[in-house]
């Protein structure tokens, strides 16, 4: 069996040290005269705890502020909790002075690690925290007996009932024009700017009508070289509400989740093809650029709805990366399939290479679990292709683009996203692998092994 590969994610706990008092406060690392022996001091609470032969005191843990009651009047739904790595507070008072291995307990011995369960610990900031992605082994999850529904289901079928549901989104699409803004590099044809403007309306205006907004004003920029790129990077990221760094030598990016720079020819298939001497858009290009400005509205979208009304900062987790991906696959080719194929077939238009290409026949060289995490790169045409597939699975067997985007709004609350991917869809992640599997034509004794999930992970 082919094992899932693991990301890697190190999350680091940051204390700041407390500010120097008028009496004699404790101090990280000065002596102390009884082992578990407690002070407040700063807003801290420091511990006295045993270090080699000596008892200093330790780093300090910040003394909680109360909150403020939710008011039960108001229909608002606290968020749920997530883990958030911090030193424990335990009743038995014996616990707090320990410093055996375990998430959340003090430790002396900076970046020194140890093992806990199946993962490593790292020693940061006088705290153990876990060292997310790295694992001891990469441990199994027990086979289950879960028959799957779907084994037999069609592209067709997938495809009928997904169009039905896009139907009912579209009996909400709303009639406006969103503020969009497009940079075209001297020698660009006026069509460009049109396509552009025309796709970002209507996917805007259908994903509008069904609850969902975008806060920041997408940013389109076509430019066939690097000076010209960097000159337009530089003019958005005066007000950009992420702080990007610049790519450098990229033909195409995302930033903050509101900017695409890049090259046109890249947006039409036709990399490295000068495009800045008037070329006009042939049928195949307008096609080809409607799907890509349909895809990248809908990654502004995936990514926004976890924010709700927040513009988009970076601070939020980003995974996994095939739902995030296949979602603006197929938000791409419902509203590509409405412009430029009048909404007849859009299984027709994802078999080219251009759009997604066809439907996987085997497990590809990268599976669904390893693309949970952050990793974008595919390195075949299979594993590229595998999103928009499962992600279709889900839609049409699992509750819709409702279910889609309902999940995509849970996980902007926590960073628990496989319990809000069994909330969303009503199934677990586990056992929607089985139906993807079944799905592909997989026998059941040649299915992989069912790996952890990936821990949450940034851009």
């Amino acid at each position: 069996m082919r094992k899932a590969l693991l990301s890697l994610f190190v999350f680091l706990l940051c204390f700041s040290l407390p500010a120097p008092g008028f009496a004699t406060p404790p101090k990280a690392g000065s002596s102390c005269t009884k082992l578990g022996a407690t002070q407040n001091s700063g807003g801290k609470k420091f511990t006295c705890v045993k270090s080699g032969k000596k008892l200093i005191w330790n780093k300090g843990v910040l003394i909680p502020t109360p909150q403020p009651s939710v008011n039960s009047t108001s229909g608002a739904t606290p968020p749920k909790s997530s883990f958030s790595p911090s030193p424990l507070q335990p009743n038995n008072p014996n616990e707090i002075s320990s410093t055996s291995p375990a998430p959340g307990r003090f430790c002396t011995n900076e970046n020194s690690q140890s093992a806990f369960g199946n993962e490593y610990l790292v020693c940061t900031y006088g705290v153990w925290g876990r060292k997310l992605g790295f694992r001891i082994t990469p441990t199994t999850i027990s086979v289950s007996t879960y028959t799957p529904k779907y084994g037999n289901v069609t592209e067709k079928e997938l495809e009928k009932s997904i169009l039905a549901n896009w139907a009912e989104w579209k009996k909400k699409k709303i009639v406006n024009t969103p503020k969009v803004t497009v940079v075209l590099q001297d020698g660009y044809s006026k069509d460009w700017e049109v396509v552009t403007r025309e796709v970002t309306t209507y996917t805007s205006n259908v994903l509008d009508g069904n609850g969902l907004k975008l806060v920041q004003v997408p940013y389109w920029v076509y430019g066939e070289n690097e000076a010209f790129r960097i000159a337009a990077f530089n003019e958005f990221a005066k007000t950009a509400t992420c702080n990007p760094p610049y790519i450098a030598n990229s033909e195409e990016a995302i930033y903050c989740a509101t900017a695409d720079i890049g090259s046109g020819g890249l947006r039409i298939a036709k990399p490295g093809v000068p495009v800045a001497n008037n070329y006009r858009l042939t049928e195949k290009d307008t096609r080809l650029l409607t799907y890509f400005v349909a895809h990248d509205t809908a990654i502004f979208y995936v990514v926004q709805t976890q924010y709700n009304d927040v513009a988009y900062t970076g601070n939020k987790y980003q995974i996994p990366a095939w739902i995030r991906e296949g979602s603006a696959q197929l938000i791409g080719l419902l509203a590509t399939n409405d412009l430029r194929n009048s909404g007849k077939s859009y299984v027709d238009l994802k078999g080219e290479a251009a759009f997604v290409g066809p439907k996987p026949e085997s497990i590809c060289s990268k599976d669904l679990q390893d693309a949970e995490g952050k990793e974008k790169i595919m390195p075949d045409h299979c594993s590229q292709a595998m999103h928009l597939y499962a992600v279709s699975l889900l839609v049409a067997k699992f509750g819709g683009l409702e279910a889609l985007f309902r999940f995509h709004r849970l996980y902007g609350l926590n960073n628990d996203w496989v319990s809000d991917f069994k909330e969303a869809f009503g199934i677990s992640r586990e056992d929607f692998y089985r139906e993807w599997w079944a799905y592909l034509g997989i026998p059941k004794s040649d299915w992989p092994d069912l790996q952890l999930p990936t821990p949450p992970e940034r851009y």
